[in-house]
């Protein structure tokens, strides 16, 4: 029989079964059990020590062979300090949950990101913070360099310009948090550059005459559809936050909610109208007026399928308000975005419109908005001009001749001199 040979950089797997596996006497040959995987051989021209890799994965196995190959040397051995990547994204979603009282619908996006899922559509299918690493043989987050995240990132190309942009500001946010707190030496993350998103611009406001449409058709389409645009105009909310709104965050005129990103709770004022429309709104049942609320005992996968389906009928039924009032452009969030511009225009102060919309800043609003906080500067400055204009004293001061008292001025001769 003829040895196995290996060459200077060749690692080999095999299984060292334990007493009670039927197949001990097949020896390293057989794979197909689930023993302990141990490694031997060569790496870089030095022999390596049989020892165990604890796990019985193979594939992991591999990957973490490929990586010592690659690099041509072996890890040394865990000592705790490292974090696995696993447990740095599991961590960091416990924060998430806990500390920021994340909605079951954000986690899902975070996880999109970050964790290997069975996809919706597997064409759709994104590559993963977890399914590079695991490509790669990278087992600690302290493993993952600038170069790694920018070939994650460029796995993206397939995505949307807002998705691409949106899953580095996650990765981005994950690197923050790990450096933070030491668990990584440093933010590799910090230097990846954000995605450019012309073309698709957030920022889209309904005009007065497009919104006087919008009103008209949705009394059209029914109560609930007119309820929902008030709600969506008058209140600032996304639509994710206005279809799950309870009726008992409604006292009067005041409606109390909680942001989705900030977690903070802010109160606004509706208009009577909004009001009105709300009281006249056919409820999907006692306490909801657009949902019939998270079901009972549901797991997290069915409370976010159960909701962006909620969503995404109610996504539709407002796309055809807006090809009824004659903007096939149109999206719900422009009218949170409407919201805000109108109230910039009102010269509302910046710090209560970001307060509203439930910033997590000002710096936030102010980069979605400042073309009409541009504006607002100019219509400031025009005011202050009329002001000026009017002012008696300067219109007196205006009308007098001024002219330097040449004596003041008179240069003496012994100065010359």
């Amino acid at each position: 029989m003829r040895g196995k040979r290996y060459n200077k950089r060749m690692i080999a797997l095999y299984r060292r079964h334990i007493l009670s596996c039927p197949h001990v006497a097949a020896g390293r040959k057989y794979r197909r059990c689930s023993c302990p995987i141990h490694v031997d051989g060569t790496l870089a021209g030095k022999p390596v020590k049989a020892h165990s890799l604890k796990t019985s994965n193979w594939t992991l196995a591999t990957a973490r062979v490929r990586q010592w190959e690659a690099q041509g040397y072996i890890d040394a051995p865990d000592t705790g300090d490292r974090i696995t990547v696993s447990d740095a994204v599991n961590t960091f979603m416990k924060y998430l949950r806990e500390n920021r009282n994340a909605k079951p619908q954000t986690i899902y996006l975070y996880e999109c990101v970050f964790m290997e899922r069975k996809p919706r559509n597997p064409r759709k299918k994104l590559q993963t913070l977890e399914g590079m690493c695991a490509a790669r043989g990278i087992r600690y987050a302290e493993q993952i360099t600038l170069s790694d995240l920018e070939a994650l990132q460029a796995e993206w190309k397939i995505a949307a310009p807002l998705t691409r942009y949106n899953s580095t500001v996650h990765i981005k946010t994950l690197w923050s948090y790990l450096a933070k707190r030491k668990m990584v030496s440093a933010d590799v993350a910090a230097d990846l550059p954000l995605p450019d998103t012309d073309g698709t611009e957030k920022t889209q406001p309904f005009t007065q005459a497009e919104m006087i449409e919008i009103f008209r058709a949705a009394r059209v389409a029914g109560h609930a559809d007119y309820a929902l645009v008030m709600l969506l105009r008058y209140s600032g909310l996304r639509i994710s936050d206005s279809i799950t709104r309870p009726c008992s965050s409604l006292t009067g005129a005041r409606l109390t909610l909680r942001q989705m990103k900030t977690g903070g709770y802010v109160t606004t004022l509706l208009p009577q109208a909004a009001v009105d429309a709300l009281a006249q709104c056919p409820r999907e049942s006692p306490a909801y007026w657009f949902w019939t609320g998270p079901l009972r005992g549901a797991t997290q996968e069915e409370y976010v399928q159960e909701y962006r389906r909620i969503k995404n009928k109610w996504s539709r039924r407002l796309t055809k308000v807006f090809l009824a009032a004659g903007i096939p452009h149109g999206h719900p969030h422009m009218l949170r975005d409407t919201f805000a511009v109108e109230n910039i225009l009102a010269d509302m102060p910046i710090d209560e419109i970001s307060r509203l919309l439930g910033h997590g800043n000002i710096r936030t609003t102010e980069k979605h908005y400042l073309p009409w906080i541009a504006a607002r500067q100019s219509k400031m400055e025009a005011t202050q001009q009329r002001v000026w204009n009017a002012d008696p004293v300067l219109a007196h001061l205006s009308n007098e001749a001024y002219a330097p008292d040449t004596q003041d001025l008179a240069i003496p001769a012994t100065a010359v001199n």
